[in-house]
């Protein structure tokens, strides 16, 4: 097994290991429901009028994420990744997360579909007994 980061801690619960990141739940359940507001209101709108609101949503979800440490903005690519099926797993898309510098993440992070998959990337991470921090 990989060994994911030395901010990752491991707890027992009867037999059951949990394994906790640091990543916030807060954070992620506003993420989505930013994301999920931005695409419906691109539905809703017409083309011309939503431009403005679309990139307000984007500044404020980029915002958001450039403000949490470099660590949990790579948990948070790992999380989104598993939940686009690019990974079978956390460790692994931790890996490669971890390749990549602070600077550009919270403004590619912002581009995806963060409503469609950061709920599947949760379900992915609830199933192999990790958890965000509260």
């Amino acid at each position: 097994m990989c060994v994911l980061s030395n901010r990752l801690s491991v707890l027992s619960q009867s037999n059951l290991k949990v394994m906790k990141i640091e990543l916030s739940q807060a954070l992620v359940s506003e993420l989505i429901a930013i994301d999920n507001e931005k695409r419906s209101s691109e539905r809703d709108v017409p083309m011309g009028v939503s431009k403005t609101s679309r990139l307000f949503n984007m500044n404020i979800i980029e915002t958001l994420i450039y403000s949490i440490p470099l660590e949990q903005k790579r948990q948070l690519a790992a999380v989104m990744w598993l939940g686009r099926d690019e990974y079978d797993e956390f460790s692994v898309a931790l890996n490669y997360a971890n390749r990549f510098a602070d600077d550009d993440m919270a403004q590619y992070i912002a581009s995806k579909p963060l409503g469609e998959y950061l709920p599947k990337g949760l379900k992915r991470l609830q199933k192999a007994g990790i958890q965000l921090a509260d």
